[in-house]
């Protein structure tokens, strides 16, 4: 399963109210535009080989992007969502890489969030 695929399952369980819709890879066109639904877009960021030993490598460290853009009324606290998926994602055996402000789109004036997370698996 892709890292991104799995990422999307975590997200999915969880049964947030506040979630529309998340993808991994990329946003449908036929929604891609719509201000009315809050989405989420996880992509994969990079994928580096690990601890090498005997000419070959024993883990991959993978990090994903997370996307969140918010719907125009969208009533929750944006921190407490950042916050939130933050938590999921430590208990989860993630680190947290990146964050950034929450930024308005100047075109649609829709809220939106990155957020990056890394993981390494050992093979």
């Amino acid at each position: 399963m892709r890292i991104t695929e799995a990422v999307k399952e975590l997200i999915d369980v969880q049964g947030y109210d506040w979630l529309d819709e998340s993808y991994s890879d990329s946003i449908p066109d036929s929604v891609v535009a719509s201000t009315d639904t809050t989405q989420m877009l996880i992509t994969e960021v990079t994928s580096t080989p690990e601890d090498f030993a005997n000419n070959t490598f024993t883990s991959v460290y993978k990090e994903v992007r997370i996307n969140i853009y918010y719907k125009l009324d969208f009533a929750e606290s944006v921190g407490d969502v950042e916050i939130a998926i933050m938590k999921l994602f430590t208990v989860n055996g993630w680190v947290v890489s990146e964050t950034k402000p929450p930024t308005t789109d100047p075109s649609t004036d829709q809220v939106f969030s990155t957020l990056d997370f890394g993981k390494t698996n050992s093979l």
